[in-house]
C-alpha cells in the first residue's frame, strides 16, 4: 500500500494518541484533471484481444470446449470479467487469432470461421428476445453472400412466432413451437450459408437478469438435443451469469449439468492484472510507478473491474505521464466521495440497526483485511455469539464477505475507504 498523504485529528484514547477523521487534504482534492482518451474501461467488457490480459488457462479451456462444439457456462462474481471472456471467445470462433497467438495455442492449422449469434439479456427480457437477437444478429454477420451454386439469397426468415405481442400473448406460446422455430432457422442458415462457416457459435450473455417465469434451461436442453439428434454438432451455445446461475439452471432442469461445461472465473493474480495494466497503458506514453500499481491491485481486491476503475481516474488526474501514489490519492478521493457516493450512502442505509452500523465502523476502523468475529466482540465488549449473529446479518445483506477460517471482511477495500474518510471514522 503507498504512504497516502492524509490529514487527520489526534484523540487521546487509553491506548494513547491515534488518529482520527482520517481524510485527503483538499488541495489535493481539488486539482483539476486534463481531458485526453483513457486507456481505462470499467464501463464496459474488453473488446480489444491486444488489451485483454490473463485468463489463459481459462482461455485454454474455452477453446477446447469451441473446438469440440461443447456448450459453456462462463459463471463468476460481478466485477469479475465475464463479458470480456464472452467477447473474446466470439471474436475467437469468428476467426480473429491475436489471443489464440498471444496466449499460444496451437490449433494444428485448425482456423475457427464460426457464424455468430448474440444477445446481452436485461431485465424483462423473453425466450423470443433471445432467440430474435440471435436471428438478427445472424443476419448481420452474413452479409450479401451468396451460395455455392452463385444464387443470391436473402436473409429474411419470416417466423411469424416472433411477430406475437410480448405483454399480451406469449404466455399462450407453447415453448416446443419456439423451440422448433430456432431449429428450423438454424437448419436454414446452415443450409444457405453453412458452405461458409466451419461453425455457429450462440451466446447469451448476463442469463441472471432473466427472470424465473422464463425457462431457458428447458428450452435450451431440447434445443441442444434436437440439433445433436439431428447430426448438427457444428453449433455452441455459450452462456455467462454471475455465481449461482448454473444452479438456478439446474433448478429448472437437471440436464444442464450434463449439457454445458461450466467455466469459473476467479480473481486474478498479482500478475494477471499487472499485464491488465501494462497493455492498457501500452502506446499511451504513459508509465507507472509499481507502488502505485500494486496499490491499485490491493484496493481491487484482484478483481479487473475495480482495476480499471481506479486506473481510469488515476490516469485521469496523471499530468506527468507517470502514474503515481498522489493520482491514486485523488482517484480514491473522487471514486468514494463522488462516483459512489450514493452506491455506498445505500449500502450503509443496509446496515439498518445502530449495533450493524457499530460493528461495520468498528471493521473499517481495523487496518487489517480480514478480522474474526472475536477479535470485533473483544473490542466491542460484546458476547462473541451475539458478534458472529450480526456480522451474519451484514453478511447476507451484501455488506461483508466471509473469508477463510472463520474471518470477515468488508465488501471491497473502497467501500471500507468511505466508511472511513466519508463517515470521519
Amino acid at each position: 500500500m503507498p504512504n497516502w498523504k492524509v490529514i487527520f485529528d489526534p484523540v487521546e484514547t487509553f491506548k494513547g494518541l491515534q488518529a482520527h477523521h482520517v481524510r485527503i487534504p483538499e488541495s489535493m482534492q481539488s486539482k483539476a484533471p486534463a481531458l485526453r482518451v483513457n486507456p481505462f474501461t470499467p464501463q464496459q467488457p474488453i473488446v480489444d484481444p491486444s488489451k485483454f490480459a490473463g485468463r489463459g488457462a481459462v482461455i485454454i479451456n474455452a477453446v477446447d470446449s469451441l473446438f469440440n462444439h461443447k456448450n459453456l457456462i462462463i459463471t463468476g462474481e460481478r466485477g469479475i470479467g465475464k463479458s470480456s471472456v464472452a467477447y473474446q471467445l466470439l471474436y475467437l470462433a469468428k476467426g480473429e487469432r491475436a489471443l489464440l497467438e498471444k496466449i499460444n495455442i496451437d490449433t494444428g492449422g485448425f482456423a475457427f470461421h464460426h457464424l455468430i449469434g448474440d444477445h446481452r439479456c436485461v431485465i424483462g427480457n423473453t425466450l423470443i428476445d433471445i432467440v430474435e437477437s440471435w436471428r438478427n444478429s445472424l443476419s448481420m454477420s452474413l452479409g450479401p453472400l451468396t451460395n455455392k451454386h452463385k444464387e443470391k439469397w436473402d436473409f429474411t426468415l419470416d417466423l411469424k412466432l416472433f411477430k406475437i405481442s410480448h405483454s399480451h400473448e406469449f404466455h399462450r406460446i407453447d415453448v416446443s413451437e419456439l423451440v422448433s422455430a430456432t431449429i428450423n432457422m438454424l437448419e436454414d442458415v446452415k443450409q444457405k450459408y453453412g458452405y461458409n462457416y466451419n461453425g455457429i457459435s450462440l451466446l447469451i450473455d448476463e442469463i441472471d437478469a432473466l427472470s424465473e417465469e422464463v425457462k431457458i434451461a428447458p428450452f435450451l436442453k431440447a434445443v441442444t438435443e434436437a440439433l445433436k439428434f439431428k447430426g448438427h454438432d457444428d453449433i455452441s451455445f455459450i452462456l455467462a451469469g454471475v455465481t449461482g446461475t448454473i444452479t438456478e439452471l439446474v433448478i429448472q432442469h437437471p440436464s444442464v449439468n450434463r449439457l454445458f461445461e461450466n467455466i469459473p472465473l476467479l480473481k486474478m493474480e498479482t500478475t494477471e492484472l499487472q499485464e491488465l495494466i501494462n497493455s492498457a497503458l501500452a502506446n499511451t506514453k504513459t508509465s507507472i510507478n509499481s507502488e502505485t500499481m500494486a496499490a491499485i491491485i490491493g484496493l481491487a481486491d484482484n478483481y479487473p473491474e475495480p482495476v480499471h476503475l481506479l486506473g481510469y481516474h488515476t490516469y485521469r488526474y496523471d499530468s506527468n505521464k507517470i502514474l503515481e501514489n498522489d493520482d491514486l490519492d485523488r482517484a480514491i478521493s473522487f471514486i468514494v466521495k463522488e462516483l459512489k457516493r450514493q452506491e455506498f450512502d445505500g449500502l450503509y442505509d443496509k446496515a439498518s440497526e445502530d449495533i450493524q452500523g457499530l460493528v461495520l465502523r468498528t471493521l473499517a476502523g481495523i487496518e487489517r483485511t480480514e478480522i474474526s468475529y472475536e477479535e470485533v466482540a473483544s473490542q466491542l465488549n460484546l458476547k462473541k455469539r451475539y458478534v458472529a449473529s450480526v456480522l451474519g446479518a451484514l453478511l447476507e445483506k451484501g455488506l461483508l464477505i466471509k473469508a477463510d477460517r472463520g474471518k470477515f471482511k468488508i465488501r471491497s477495500p473502497l467501500f471500507k475507504i468511505y466508511l472511513r474518510w466519508v463517515l470521519k471514522i
